[in-house]
């Protein structure tokens, strides 16, 4: 239950800006936003998950006079529980978007190949031809034809929950199965090691299972 919340706000950031800012940059191809999407995400990518994490920290910590490391500050006490639920916040929120940033950087670009692939299709340049409105011929039908290989990357992404946030929850403190992974690891902690390689196992027949339900609803042409 710890690791469930990262791990869900971190693939909701992730998802939720890779796809505009991949497809404004596919449509835009060969721009100005292209290119500066581009330099970042190669930028984003380059920057180690450790040594930006300490940026956020040091950027984060005097501006905004916020604590960052665990889950909770310690001593809160009898605080009210609007003043918990805001701690809470604002211990998930920097782990959260250090997580978010390579999955941004790395989606983005895998979107704006696929669109740029599928904007070059016979059925995109018809519906162009017939007059339709750019959301139709982008959303409607190029975007869509676009999804099926994000399709499976998003049931594999639940294995994550794991072994994606071990640096994280190492730096932050935050105590998740990825880092009680690792202590395991050093300390040589047998059943827990092969505790969470099994729960990783189970994650990822789960997620296959969830990307083939995914394809029904994106191509018409599954079926049961």
């Amino acid at each position: 239950m710890n690791s469930l919340p990262l791990f869900i706000v971190g693939t909701i950031i992730t998802w939720t800006l890779s796809f505009p800012v991949g497809i404004r940059a596919a449509i835009m191809r060969g721009g100005l936003y292209d290119r500066s999407t581009t330099f970042l995400s190669y930028l984003l990518i380059s920057i180690p998950g450790f040594f930006f994490a300490y940026i956020l920290i040091h950027w984060v910590v005097p501006q905004f006079h916020v604590p960052v490391i665990g889950m909770e500050t310690f001593g809160l006490g009898d605080a009210s529980l609007l003043r918990t639920l805001m701690d809470r916040v604002w211990h998930l929120l920097i782990p959260s978007i250090l997580g978010a940033t390579a999955g941004i950087a790395i989606l983005s670009r895998y979107v704006r190949s696929q669109m740029m692939e599928v904007e070059g299709q016979d059925y995109v340049r018809t519906a162009k031809a017939k007059g339709l409105s750019f959301e139709q011929v982008h959303y409607k039908h190029a975007l869509r034809n676009a999804l099926l290989p994000f399709v499976t990357m998003f049931g594999l992404i639940l294995p994550g929950l794991i072994g994606g946030s071990v640096i994280i929850e190492s730096i932050f403190s935050w105590p998740g199965m990825g880092r009680m992974a690792y202590e395991a690891i050093l300390a040589r902690d047998y059943p827990i090691i092969l505790t969470v390689n099994f729960i990783s196992a189970v994650l990822v027949l789960i997620g296959t299972f969830i990307s083939d339900l995914l394809y029904l609803m994106v191509d018409p042409r599954i079926r049961l």
